[in-house]
């Protein structure tokens, strides 16, 4: 009789490790992906950002050329 409690208490204890086992593995991999989703998002706004950038050094640009013709004009 003490046998079979032993048993059962020893697969007990091997369920619970099991399945906490499990559930680090899974917590593991969501935080995996959870920081790759957030490097792509960064480097995703970045990319946006320096394209504003861009833009703007580019209208900038297209300024200072305006008013270069228009002292060469005068």
């Amino acid at each position: 009789m003490v046998d079979n409690f032993n048993a059962v208490v020893l697969m007990g204890f091997l369920m619970v490790f099991l399945m906490l086992f499990k559930l680090l593995s899974a917590i593991e991999k969501i935080e995996q992906n959870v920081s790759e989703i957030t490097r792509k998002e960064a480097l995703h706004a970045a990319h946006e950002r320096i394209e504003e950038l861009r833009e703007e050094i580019k209208a900038q640009q297209g300024d200072k050329k305006s008013e270069k013709s228009d002292k060469n004009i005068t």
